[in-house]
Formats: structure tokens, sequence, C-alpha cells
């Protein structure tokens, strides 16, 4: 509490003291409600004071509105760069981190631009897509790496399997 609160609860207490060796009864009772009222509102406006103050800094960036958050990129973005990266690891990420990625890209081609299910037509698919990395990677009997831990993709096997889905 500042001075000014300092010397208002001074003064109302030296009032009440004189109030009440003057008074009785239900006047002494009215004069100390009336003292705790006045203290607590000293004490709540002290409180509120004190939660208004902010430095000068802290108070102008309060007052700026926020501008346009810059844009981020989609969650499936965040995803692919994930995936990409740890194929990069082992051949266990290969099969369970990017497989997926590619099988669900394959498909999504070969039913738009060829009519062609990868699921039910494999044979029809393996014959668009030929005998490379992506049907390597995307074929139905493909088995999980037997040395799990075996290096995973290069750049070069992985930009390979990028042109080939774009050929598709």
């Amino acid at each position: 509490m500042r001075a000014p609160a300092i010397t208002g609860a001074v003064l109302a207490t030296a009032g009440v003291a004189a109030a009440l060796g003057t008074v009785s009864g239900d006047e002494r009772t009215l004069a100390v409600y009336a003292y705790l009222l006045f203290v607590a509102a000293l004490i709540l406006l002290a409180l509120l004071r004190r939660t208004q103050v902010a430095p000068a800094s802290d108070a102008a960036a309060l007052r700026q509105r926020p501008g346009p958050r810059p844009e981020e990129p989609p969650i499936q973005l965040g995803e692919l760069v994930r995936a990409l990266s740890m194929s990069q690891l082992t051949m266990l990420d290969v099969h369970y981190r990017l497989r997926p990625l590619v099988k669900t890209i394959a498909a999504a081609r070969l039913s738009q631009r060829h009519g062609a299910d990868l699921d039910r037509e494999p044979e029809r698919a393996r014959g668009i897509l030929g005998d490379g990395a992506v049907w390597d990677l995307v074929r139905p009997d493909r088995k999980e790496p037997e040395d799990r831990l075996a290096r995973g993709f290069r750049a070069a096997d992985l930009a390979r399997v990028v042109g080939e889905l774009e050929r598709i």
C-alpha cells in the first residue's frame, strides 16, 4: 500500500478509536462495521492498483493488436518430411513410415489417372507402375525387412521414388 492508503488507514483507526470512546451500544457496532468496510475498501483499492501496474514496454505491447500470424505449413507436410527423414535411417522406417505414404499416393494416382485399384488389381497396377522402386514399396506381398536396422534409402533412392510417382 502506498502513503495515501496508509494515511487513510491511520486516520480511520484514530476516528474509530475516538468514536468508540464516546458512543455506546448499537452505535459502537455500527462504527466498527464502518471501519472494517473502509479498511477492506483500502485493501481492495491497493490490490486493484497493484494488478494494473505494468512496465511501459509491457503496457505498450498489451495495447497493440496482434498482426496476422505467419501461415504455418500443413500438418501433412510435417509428417511427410519426418517420414522422408526417418526413411534414410533404417529399412524398418522405410517399411513402416515411407511405404504407407507412397502406397497412398500411388493408389490415388492410379485410381485418378488410370482407373486402376492397387489393392484389387495388383497385376494391372504393376503393369502401370513397372518394376521400379514404387512397385517394390507398394507390392502387396512385400514383407518386413529381415535386417530391420540396415541403412534406409539414400537421397538418390528417394528421388527415384518421387520421379516414379510423378510419372504415374
